[in-house]
C-alpha cells in the first residue's frame, strides 16, 4: 500500500496499470515478496499440503542485490536538476512526464510518433552517456554487490529489519485437554464410568455363556 501511495502522489501509472508496474519490477528480480521476518513468499501450493508451515504474515518488497545494484549504477543518490542525466533513469521525474504526454496524446493534442520518437531518443541519449561514465572500477563494484538472495536477506537481519522470529522451545509439552465440570460425563469419567461400565457388562455376559456351557456338558 505504501508503494501504491507513493506513485499516486507522483503520478505514475493509472489504477488499471500500477499493478502492472509492480509486477515488471517483482518478476525481473529488482525486488522479492517477504513477510514480516524476512522470509520469501511461498508460492501457493495444492491444498492440504503445507499443514505443518507457519503461516506467514505480511507481505513486503524488499530490494534484492540486483535492485540496489543497479541503483548504484544510476546515481540513484545523485541530486537531480533540470540538466538530463544517467540519474533520471531512476527517479519518477521522467515517468511522470511520459504518464502527462500519453494524457495528452489520448486528448489529440500530441502527435503519437512524434511522442514516441522523442522519448526514444532521450532515453537512448542517457543510457550513452550512462555507458560512457562506466569504468572498471565502477562494473567492479557492481559486480562484487551482487550476491544470493539467501545472503542477502541475512545480512538484513543482522540490522533488525525485519520482525523477530517466534522461537519454539523443544520438548514443550501440549496443553492439557481441560474438562467442564459441570457436563455430565465428566463424573463418570472421573468416577471410573462409562466405559468401566461397559467392560463390567461384558464380564458378565462371558460369564453366563460359561454356565450355560457347563449345564449343556452335564
Amino acid at each position: 500500500h505504501e508503494l501504491i501511495r507513493l506513485m499516486d502522489s507522483n503520478r505514475i501509472g493509472t489504477d488499471a496499470s500500477m499493478a502492472v508496474h509492480v509486477s515488471n519490477i517483482v518478476d525481473r528480480g529488482y525486488v522479492m515478496l517477504c513477510d514480516e521476518t524476512g522470509q520469501p513468499i511461498r508460492p501457493p501450493g495444492p491444498p492440504g499440503k503445507r499443514k505443518n508451515l507457519p503461516r506467514q504474515i505480511g507481505r513486503y518488497m524488499v530490494p534484492t542485490p540486483l535492485g540496489s545494484s543497479l541503483l548504484g549504477l544510476f546515481d540513484h543518490d545523485a541530486t537531480v536538476s533540470d540538466v538530463d542525466s544517467p540519474a533520471m533513469l531512476s527517479h519518477p521525474t521522467i515517468r511522470r512526464q511520459m504518464e502527462e504526454e500519453v494524457k495528452e496524446v489520448a486528448m489529440g493534442n500530441i502527435d503519437k510518433d512524434f511522442c514516441l520518437e522523442k522519448n526514444l531518443n532521450w532515453f537512448e541519449d542517457r543510457y550513452a552517456e550512462l555507458e560512457e561514465s562506466l569504468t572498471r572500477e565502477r562494473i567492479g563494484q557492481f559486480g562484487s554487490n551482487l550476491r544470493s538472495t539467501r545472503d542477502y536477506l541475512r545480512y538484513l537481519q543482522r540490522f533488525d529489519t525485519f520482525e523477530p522470529k517466534v522461537a519454539v522451545t523443544k520438548g514443550q509439552q501440549p496443553k492439557k485437554k481441560t474438562y467442564n465440570k459441570k457436563r455430565p460425563n465428566y463424573a463418570m469419567k472421573r468416577k471410573g464410568g462409562g466405559q468401566g461400565q461397559k467392560r463390567k457388562g461384558g464380564q458378565g455376559q462371558n460369564q453366563r455363556r460359561n454356565s450355560r456351557a457347563k449345564q449343556n456338558n452335564t
